[in-house]
């Protein structure tokens, strides 16, 4: 699961980077911004990226069940795959926060970016956010799950959605841990998702400009 969401979150935090950047350059952006609010622009361009994405996953899955039902057959062998139902809910419930919170955070980095050529560079903050828990998640978590770093980094909200999960398939964390968690990642999600939509409007207004985000932020504050 957390190998799963990973790939998800780099792949289309890839596509709406470059998306909003070609929307920036390309200056049609400027003539349905005035008539949408920051929130509903994002959220529409969250559903269509995702909606791309989960349709090239699900292809790509039934081509590696197809492959693995196929030699199984061959070798005559079964394998037996279950998770318990709470901690697929809270994975469904962390993909879906832990998707929004990332990508706010990638789209907030690429904000300031007029080139394509400059997005990769812009990434960079939001992929290192997202490489620490899942590095944490096999170096350390997995190992020792109870442990005060891993208790800590998992009530973290940038890092809960890669290492609670992990956390509850192998280890019986108390309910306070797994409820709060889940609220201060909600919370945090729902936070960035507005500041990057407003963020985002911005500076889809001003094209051609070279901006940085402290000048976004500032732009921000007088409003």
């Amino acid at each position: 699961m957390v190998v799963f969401l990973y790939m998800f979150i780099i792949m289309a935090s890839q596509i709406m980077a470059r998306s909003a950047v070609e929307e920036k350059l390309n200056g049609m952006i400027e003539l349905i911004i005035s008539d949408i609010s920051p929130t509903k622009l994002l959220f529409g361009k969250f559903l269509g990226v995702t909606a791309a994405v989960v349709l090239l996953l699900v292809a790509w899955l039934v081509v590696v069940m197809t492959f693995m039902g196929n030699a199984l057959f061959f070798i005559n062998r079964s394998i037996d795959i279950s998770i318990p139902k709470g901690i697929l809910f809270y994975f469904i419930g962390a993909f879906i926060f832990g998707y929004t919170l990332y990508t706010s955070i990638i789209l907030l980095s690429v904000s300031a970016v007029n080139s394509e050529q400059e997005v990769n560079n812009a990434m960079g903050v939001g992929v290192l956010i997202i490489l620490i828990p899942y590095f944490l998640s096999f170096l350390l978590i997995k190992d020792k799950p109870d442990s005060i770093v891993s208790v800590v980094s998992s009530l973290i909200p940038f890092f809960t959605p890669l290492i609670m999960p992990l956390r509850l398939s192998i280890s019986t964390v108390p309910l306070w841990q797994t409820i709060g968690s889940f609220v201060l990642l909600f919370g945090t999600a729902w936070a960035f998702l507005i500041l990057a939509g407003k963020v985002y409007r911005i500076s889809m207004l001003m094209v051609g400009e070279p901006l940085r985000l402290s000048r976004i932020f500032q732009l921000l504050r007088k409003k």
